[in-house]
C-alpha cells in the first residue's frame, strides 16, 4: 500500500498551528486540566468533543435519553473510554433542559448550543447564576465552526494539546483529499443526496446536514443545494426525483428508507448506489463517521466511495486504527451490538 502520510506530518502541522495562532500553546490558557471538575453537556452534537478532549470522566450531566444511551452495553464506547459515565444524570431535551437538574449538579463549566441553534433561556439563567456557558454551534455549523468549538472547549479545560493532536489529524486527511479532488474535472463528479431523518421525517438539507454537505463537497461530490440555509428542508420524492442523484448516502436510522414506497424507483437505488455511512458502534450514535467527531474517518470513506480509482491505496482500517490511537490513546476493538429494546 502506498505510503500517504509521513511519521513527521501530525506533529509539524500542530506547530505550525501553534506558530500562526490558530491554537494557543499550554501557557497561554492560564487553566490545568484539572481546573474543571464537574462538566455538564446539554446537546449530544458536542459530546465527541468531549470524549477527544479527554473530559468524560468529569461529566456529571448529559442528553443520555436523546443520545440512547441505554442502548449501548458496557464495552460500549460511552463506557469504554469512560467507565463512570452511567453515573451522569440526564439534563433532558436539548434546548428544553431541566433547569432544576442543573442547578442541583453544581457544574464547573456547561456545554451548551449557540442561541441561533436551539432558542432557549437556559444558557442566560446559567449564566445570571454563576455558571460559566459556552454556547457552541459544533455540528450544527462549519467544519470550521467545529473545530473553533473544540478550541474554546480546549482553552476553557486546559486541554489544548488534545485539541491541537485531533485538528492536525483532521487538516491532514483534509490537505490530502483536497490535492486529489482538484485534480477530478467537475462533470466526472457523483451528484450526491445526503439522506437524514428527525422525528420519522426525512430531511434532506439544514442544520442537521449542514457538516454533512461540506463533507460531501470536500469529498468531491456535487450536492442537491448549497446546505447552508438554517431550516431543514424535508426530503420529498419530488425533490429527489428532480435532482436524480448518482448516489445516496443513507444516514437515516435504520431501515427508515425501506418503508418509503417510492424510493426503490430511484436510479441510485437501481443501481445499487445507497451507502450507508459506517458508525463503529451501534449503540453510539457518536461514532457515526458522517458526525463531526469522526469526520476525519468520514471524509476519507466518501472520497473513496465517490471516487475509487484516485483513492484507492487508502486503507480505511489503517485510518481507523490511526484515529483510535492518537485520538483516543487506544487501539480500536469492534464494539458489541446495541442492546434492543431500550
Amino acid at each position: 500500500m502506498m505510503r500517504y502520510y509521513r511519521s513527521w506530518g501530525i506533529g509539524l502541522l500542530a506547530a505550525l498551528f501553534v506558530c500562526a495562532g490558530i491554537l494557543p500553546t499550554m501557557g497561554e490558557t492560564g487553566r490545568s486540566p484539572d481546573s474543571i471538575k464537574r462538566l455538564v453537556v446539554l446537546f449530544p452534537q458536542i459530546v465527541g468533543a468531549v470524549y477527544l478532549l479527554g473530559l468524560q470522566d468529569v461529566v456529571v450531566g448529559m442528553p443520555r435519553e436523546r443520545l440512547k444511551m441505554d442502548r449501548d452495553g458496557k464495552d460500549g464506547f460511552y463506557s469504554r473510554f469512560a467507565p463512570n459515565i452511567d453515573s451522569a444524570v440526564d439534563v433532558g431535551y436539548p434546548g428544553k433542559p431541566n433547569m432544576e437538574t442543573l442547578f442541583a449538579l453544581n457544574p464547573d463549566l456547561v456545554l451548551s448550543t449557540d442561541e441561533t441553534v436551539h432558542p432557549s433561556p437556559a444558557n442566560k439563567l446559567l449564566r445570571e447564576n454563576g455558571i460559566e456557558v459556552l454556547a457552541l454551534k459544533a455540528g450544527f455549523g462549519s467544519m470550521d465552526e467545529w473545530l473553533s468549538a473544540i478550541r474554546l472547549i480546549a482553552k476553557t479545560t486546559g486541554r489544548d494539546g488534545r485539541a491541537l493532536r485531533y485538528e492536525a489529524f483532521l487538516r491532514e486527511r483534509l490537505r490530502l483529499v483536497k490535492e486529489r479532488v482538484a485534480r477530478i474535472p467537475e462533470e466526472k463528479k457523483p451528484k450526491v443526496a445526503l439522506v437524514n431523518s428527525f422525528n420519522g421525517q426525512l430531511i434532506i438539507r439544514g442544520t442537521r446536514t449542514r457538516f454533512g454537505h461540506e463533507l460531501l463537497r470536500l469529498a468531491g461530490g456535487r450536492t442537491i443545494a448549497s446546505g447552508d440555509n438554517s431550516e431543514d428542508m424535508n426530503a420529498s420524492a419530488e425533490l429527489l426525483f428532480t435532482f436524480d442523484p448518482d448516489i445516496v448516502i443513507d444516514d437515516t436510522q435504520a431501515d427508515t428508507l425501506e418503508k418509503i414506497g417510492w424510493w426503490k424507483n430511484l436510479n441510485a437505488v437501481k443501481n445499487s448506489r445507497v451507502y450507508r455511512t459506517p458508525q463503529d458502534d451501534p449503540g453510539s450514535w457518536v461514532t457515526n463517521w458522517g458526525m463531526n467527531t469522526f469526520s476525519p474517518l468520514g471524509l476519507l470513506w466518501l472520497a473513496k466511495t465517490f471516487h475509487l480509482a484516485e483513492f484507492v491505496d487508502i486503507d480505511l482500517d489503517a485510518e481507523r486504527n490511526a484515529f483510535y490511537k492518537e485520538i483516543f490513546g487506544a487501539e480500536y476493538r469492534p464494539y458489541p451490538p446495541a442492546i434492543e429494546g431500550r
